[in-house]
């Protein structure tokens, strides 16, 4: 008995109903009809009872039922290992450093507990960008990172993660009032920023041109690549700086504080990206389920 027709009548005593069958299987309602007629046909017994209002296996039925479930997921099993030829035994994660900081070092905590097999892992920091073009030329088997919508990854297969929230931070030397702030507060201080490349510069330089002003009109600049020395000069001097809010929580001290800004956007996506070749390679589908249970457990850990 060919495979489709055991996991439609799998699918059929799930939903109890022809209809949805159908519609979970993207066939027609009388494909799904035929389908299981054929069956019954097949083995000389009725395979579900008709004269009620629902649809009920009979004895058959559940029979059959269960030697499918086993065929189904023996057939699953083999599918898996076909498409594990060629997967490496290693990882290589490229990510961005906020991603890198914040987040990644619990997910390889994870990994590695859930992965024990595999010794081999590698990360590196690169740009959005960056990251993408190493994955198009397999150089990484996965990119995780934060980005603005505009970044194509069309050609990918991704997880959407929470948005990811962005403040300004300020140094409490400059006694700057919590909460929102208009543009006019910031310029006349120090700011530290990122490199070209990195999607929170993308998006500060979008936010001031949007209201009427750009990187020039503060009364200095300095460009960093480097979160931990950018964090602890706002903690150390008189000066600002714009990064995700999960970093500042992480790096910063009780006495940084953060702020909104009238009219800027303070929201990026985050985005974790994989080819779509790799989906069952075991060390790329631990990875990335270890990454959906973590943000899960942050979000719900922050929403109580």
């Amino acid at each position: 008995m060919e495979s489709r027709y055991l996991k439609t009548l799998v699918t059929a005593i799930d939903t109890g109903s022809f209809s949805q069958t159908a519609k979970k299987l993207n066939i027609t309602q009388s494909a799904v009809s035929q389908r299981i007629k054929t069956m019954e046909e097949h083995y000389g017994l009725q395979l579900f009872d008709r004269s009620g209002s629902s649809l009920v296996p009979t004895e058959a039925g559940l029979i059959v039922l269960e030697t499918a479930r086993e065929i189904l997921m023996l057939e699953q099993k083999l599918n898996e290992k076909l498409l594990r030829i060629g997967c490496n035994t290693g990882l290589s994660v490229c990510c961005t450093p906020a991603f890198g900081i914040t987040h990644l070092p619990s997910i390889v905590k994870n990994y590695m507990a859930d992965f024990s097999a595999n010794t081999d892992f590698e990360f590196s920091f690169k740009t959005p960008e960056d990251a993408i073009s190493g994955l198009q030329k397999n150089m990484y088997d996965i990119a995780a990172i934060e980005h603005l919508p505009e970044l194509d990854l069309s050609s990918f297969s991704t997880l959407s993660l929470p948005q990811q929230e962005m403040v300004i931070i300020s140094s409490p030397y400059l006694n700057l009032p919590e909460g929102m702030l208009k543009i006019s507060d910031l310029l006349p201080h120090t700011f530290y920023i990122r490199t070209e490349g990195c999607s929170c510069r993308h998006l500060l330089e979008r936010n001031l041109t949007r209201l009427d002003s750009d990187l020039g009109n503060f009364k200095n600049i300095i460009t960093s690549d480097d979160l931990h020395l950018i964090v602890r000069s706002v903690t150390d001097s008189d000066s600002i700086s714009f990064v995700s809010r999960s970093l500042a929580d992480k790096l910063a001290t009780e006495k940084v504080r953060q702020h909104y800004v009238e009219g800027f956007e303070h929201r990026r996506m985050l985005t974790i990206v994989r080819r779509p070749n790799n989906a069952l390679c075991p060390a790329v589908a631990t990875f990335m389920k270890g990454a959906q249970d973590y943000f899960e457990t942050l979000e719900s850990t922050n929403l109580k």
